[in-house]
């Protein structure tokens, strides 16, 4: 008999090789796992647009109009200090599977709304690759000076803290100058922030015979680029339901303004008022006839311009 023990265990180094054999098998799987989730959540994405381009399409169907991107106060009537609303992310709500069926009393500022309904987060808002229900309700924080009709600087005014959305309804090109930023029509689909005196009736808003290159080479909404450090504080991300600054609940696009790649990317000093997404695959968006789809970041301004403008005379087959 041999006087040698038979051998049960591992060698040290047997162990140690093992591990790294291991080792490296998960690091060949993480990127594959990582590709798969981040799949998973660019495609809730595009559903979240879709769901959002209904909504949409159903209060055209029952209003004939477009709905307008927020309400700024009465026309020719200048509101210091408050903060009006509501937005469209809220008028669109009936049409929606919301949470909550809150009515907004009419005439009646965001500011005056109680903390329930300034708070009431919506699912279909968040982009799953940005933040969760229980991360989507903004800072209240100093909201960024405005200028006055007398052409003087009124310093900046606390913006309550309210439920956020990472979607944002197209406002158009900068063809319209400052317009995109206060009244106006802009040149885009969801836009305007006016309404009428007493009636409290909309004004601005857009029809869907006014989107003249056609409803499939007109931008509706899309996602809003949101910086990182900024994903709950201005000028970036605002509350949803407050109608007092346009780059809340819209976004503009074309040469100066193109779209926003990635958490970091600042767009030039500009991204806050772009369409942006943190996707690999691109920037989900959803054209006027309720088509989805992604803008790649490498877009050019000029085309992304013309898909803003529902004007401008190039339509879908002049693009590229």
């Amino acid at each position: 008999m041999s006087g040698h023990r038979r051998r049960t265990g591992l060698t040290l180094v047997e162990l140690l090789v093992a591990i790294a054999v291991v080792a490296g098998l998960v690091g060949l799987l993480l990127p594959a796992v990582q590709a798969a989730r981040e799949a998973a959540r660019a495609s809730g994405c595009l559903s979240h647009v879709r769901q959002l381009a209904l909504a949409v399409a159903m209060y055209a169907d029952a209003r004939r109009t477009l709905p307008q991107a927020r309400n700024d106060g009465v026309a020719g009537v200048e509101i210091f200090g408050a903060t009006p609303g509501p937005t469209w992310l809220w008028t669109i709500r009936p049409f929606l599977e919301a949470t909550s069926r809150s009515e907004w009393p009419r005439g009646e500022l965001y500011e005056q709304q109680p903390e329930a309904i300034r708070q009431q987060v919506e699912p279909l808002f968040l982009c799953p690759s940005r933040r969760s229900a229980a991360t989507a309700i903004s800072e209240t924080s100093v909201g960024p000076p405005r200028l006055a009709p007398c052409g003087c600087i009124l310093p900046g005014v606390v913006v309550l803290g309210g439920a956020v959305s990472d979607y944002a309804g197209n406002q158009g090109d900068l063809a319209g100058g400052t317009d995109f930023f206060k009244g106006g029509r802009g040149t885009g689909t969801i836009v305007g922030s006016r309404v009428a005196a007493e009636s409290y009736r909309p004004l601005d808003q857009v029809r869907l015979r006014d989107i003249q290159d056609g409803l499939s080479a007109t931008l509706l909404i899309g996602e809003a680029h949101v910086r990182q450090e900024h994903l709950l504080r201005l000028p970036d991300t605002g509350p949803a339901y407050d109608g007092s600054q346009f780059q809340f609940i819209s976004r503009v696009g074309g040469p100066g303004v193109g779209i926003g790649a990635g958490p970091t990317d600042d767009g030039g000093g500009t991204g806050w008022m772009a369409f942006g997404s943190w996707h690999p695959s691109g920037c989900q968006i959803a054209f006027a006839d309720g088509r989805v789809g992604r803008l790649t970041t490498d877009l050019s301004p000029e085309i992304l311009g013309s898909l803003c403008n529902r004007a401008d005379g190039i339509r879908r087959a002049d693009l590229p």
